[in-house]
């Protein structure tokens, strides 16, 4: 493959892509000062341009010039005085702090400040020694090392809060940046093409910012904890926002955090806070956690009622299978008559082999190689992938929140309860596509043609076009048109239009739970296609995995569960 060669400047291309794309859709939510800021940028030279969006793809917020060293950059001092100018920079001579210090290697701290017993420290010391020393010199007004320090060297500070804004608005999230591009300018990564209408942008007013903006500071404070205290905690969960439904985006954003935070009030076995957090949260695993804390509190009365509304309330199998195994739990201590709803999964089948391959999977499809089958492993790529082949127009529609940019795979709202809610008109009109199996599979054909490549999280391509010499090498003996085909070939002439539609309806009915968890191969014959879950030795089945043999064993679909015990390898003593 030949290298990809970036322009010299493409990354002043990309900003002015993202400043474009915000000032074209947002305008009607964008500040005065941010106007007038995107106004400013057009009127600066390109070497002022370059300079500032050489720093905003940086990290932090203070740089030393004199580390710069872009060719494409004529004139580095005349464009740090422009955007000095334009004020989106200034210049430090004198102040000192954490941010600064960390601008200079320990070599140069020591040769300014000439403190030996610095020599020994750690990093993280020797900044705040640093620091310390710099409250001392105040009052005695001793500042030759920083003079030292900051003779010779160009620090300036970019004013990163406007463009922040920017950059929250194009990505919803202010954790990627501008190597976003990047990837598509190399040609890594294609994502689709959908429209983003103005009616239905993720963010609609000025106070979602604020809060979002509010939630990314919480999120950085709560990860620079490595070992969170109750405190720490305490002092996150009072700055929490109040109303996080305001937005599906902020909703989920919310969500996260809080989630994390009561995981570590659970962890500090403060269940109180815990249980108080949780309750705020309206992701499944949380009402569980929730339940948890409860019987850990020894309130086993009030857990039973959540457990019991969870159980009614939910339609997945995770959830159903938490409801029963922890319904037998609680039902014990009250005591209750409990009678859980048990999943069907069927026994499972031991076969013994000689080890040959390096996963036992491998081993497998090699067994039924032997048989005249084809085999492929497939886990949750193949059917995941023909489900968003079918469903492209659906996971791809413009609707409200959905994308916030043109570089996603996925929308946003992809895995939450409401996705099929939103799109109701689209699942309809779709439907009509499992009318025929011709209907059905020129469907799913059309959009892999038009589409093939683009980032789709549900896809795998490569498995699509997979043959039987990705996974083994075989024999002249045993080919056959069979595993001459390739596994989209397979799967379009032997798996029924009805199996798939059960398979796809499930999947839309939870895609978050329902996207793993299914069997590692699909074999196919002259006539038919079966599942295989494959199961080495002390290996044993997940509770997803569950979920999908018990959706298996109701809907007909052809599945086993293989137990792969290998044959003893008897010493060789012919040597001895």
């Amino acid at each position: 493959m030949a290298k990809i060669l970036l322009e010299q400047d493409y990354y002043l291309t990309n900003i002015k892509a993202l400043l474009d794309f915000v000032a074209q859709r947002y305008h009607f939510l964008l500040s005065k000062q941010e106007i007038s800021f995107y106004r400013t940028f057009y009127q600066l030279t390109e070497d002022a341009q370059r300079l500032f969006t050489r720093c905003v793809m940086r990290k932090g917020e203070l740089f030393r010039l004199d580390k710069f060293n872009y060719k494409e950059i004529k004139h580095l001092s005349s464009a740090k005085e422009e955007l000095i100018e334009f004020e989106l920079m200034e210049e430090l001579k004198e102040s000192v702090n954490e941010g600064l210090i960390r601008l200079f290697n320990k070599k140069e701290i020591l040769m300014a400040f000439e403190q030996k017993e610095w020599k020994t420290l750690k990093r993280h010391e020797l900044e705040q020694a640093v620091i310390n020393y710099s409250i001392e010199s105040v009052s005695s007004n001793n500042i030759d090392g920083f003079q030292k320090l900051l003779s010779d060297v160009s620090i300036v500070k970019v004013k990163m809060e406007i463009f922040d804004v920017f950059r929250l608005l194009f990505f919803g999230n202010l954790r990627q940046d501008l190597t976003e591009f990047v990837l598509q300018d190399l040609g890594l990564i294609h994502y689709p093409s959908y429209q983003i209408s103005e009616t239905n942008l993720p963010i609609q007013t000025r106070e979602e910012i604020k809060v979002l903006t509010k939630l990314h500071e919480l999120s950085e404070m709560f990860h620079d904890l490595s070992q969170p205290s109750i405190d720490d905690l305490k002092q996150l969960t009072s700055m929490l926002p109040e109303n996080p439904d305001t937005s599906p985006l902020i909703r989920r954003r919310f969500d996260r955090l809080a989630y994390s935070i009561a995981r570590h009030y659970e962890r500090l076995k403060d269940y109180q806070s815990a249980v108080t957090i949780y309750k705020r949260c309206i992701q499944q695993p949380a009402k569980e956690r929730f339940i948890r804390c409860l019987d850990y509190m020894g309130d086993t009365e009030h857990a039973w009622k959540e457990l019991d509304l969870l159980n009614r309330s939910c339609s997945t199998g995770l959830s159903k299978q938490f409801a029963n195994v922890f319904g037998k739990k609680l039902a014990r201590k009250l005591p209750v008559n409990f009678e859980p709803e048990l999943l069907q999964c069927r026994s499972e089948e031991h076969i013994v082999l000689e080890k040959n391959q390096p996963y036992v999977e491998l081993d497998v499809i090699q067994h039924f190689i032997n048989q005249g089958k084809a085999a492929f492993w497939i886990e949750n790529q193949l059917f995941n992938s023909l489900f968003a082949l079918f469903y492209w127009d659906l996971v791809y529609a413009d609707v409200n929140g959905a994308f916030h940019n043109p570089f996603q795979s996925a929308p946003n709202d992809l895995y939450e309860r409401e996705f099929l809610e939103r799109r109701k008109s689209i699942l309809i009109k779709l439907e009509e596509g499992y009318e025929s199996k011709e209907k059905f599979w020129q469907k799913i054909n059309n959009n892999r043609h038009v589409h093939n490549g683009e980032a789709c999280r549900l896809i795998y391509w490569p498995c699509l076009d997979a043959s039987l010499s990705d996974f083994i090498q075989t024999k002249s003996k045993e080919k056959s048109k069979l595993n001459e085909s390739t596994l989209f070939e397979l799967a379009s002439t032997h798996i029924p239009i009805q199996d798939l539609r059960n398979v796809f309806e499930h999947l839309l009915s939870d895609l978050k739970e329902h996207r793993s968890g299914m069997p590692d191969l699909i074999i196919f014959d002259e006539n038919r296609y079966e599942l295989i879950e494959v199961k080495g030795p002390g290996d044993r089945l997940q509770n997803n995995q569950k979920v999908w043999m018990d959706f298996y064993c109701k809907n007909d679909i052809p599945h086993r569960i293989l137990r792969v015990e290998y044959e003893s390898v008897i010493p060789d003593y012919t040597d001895i």
